[in-house]
């Protein structure tokens, strides 16, 4: 179709990025007159049209907000579709008390997160991953003495006192 004017927007699938874009008319590589931000335009169409282009996952970024709290994916990035699995733990002589799992702007804690076992396990990442937890101290064991005293009186008049101690713990 000599002369004829030729128009298309490249698109890619969700969740990827456009790559490299290549674009030959009759055989010969015209991308730098026909291709720009995702468009070819080609205003005189002189031969057969073949375009090549590649499409790379999108990266998304993994955010911790830990307080006491460790994560066992020191991971920064993720590729879209990709799974992400962590591991929390609390810091020694704390605990998880609070934690939250956005993706993609959305909480996402309960279908993600295992409260048992302090797993994250997200199977499909589309979007940023932001992890907040914190962990709160353990309540520390606490003693008591208790101190027992009998008194005993013998026919001499003489009075004796013993005291006994005993201790308990309790957490």
């Amino acid at each position: 179709n000599g002369g004829a004017s030729y128009n298309a927007t490249l698109t890619p699938a969700t969740g990827y990025d456009l790559g490299t874009v290549k674009v030959t008319m009759a055989g010969t590589d015209v991308t730098s007159s026909a291709y720009s931000n995702g468009k070819v335009s080609i205003s005189n169409v002189t031969g057969d049209i073949v375009i090549t282009a590649t499409a790379t996952p999108k990266t998304y970024t993994v955010t911790n907000a830990l307080v006491k709290t460790s994560s066992s994916n020191k991971a920064t990035s993720v590729s879209y579709g990709s799974s992400y699995t962590t591991t929390l733990t609390a810091n020694s002589g704390y605990k998880i008390a609070n934690v939250t799992v956005m993706v993609n702007n959305a909480v996402v804690t309960s279908s993600v997160y295992n409260s048992s076992t302090g797993v994250i396990s997200i199977p499909s990442v589309n979007g940023n991953i932001i992890i907040s937890a914190t962990s709160t101290a353990v309540a520390t064991s606490t003693s008591s003495t208790k101190a027992t005293t009998a008194t005993s009186t013998t026919t001499a008049t003489s009075t004796t006192t013993a005291t006994s101690a005993t201790t308990t713990s309790s957490t």
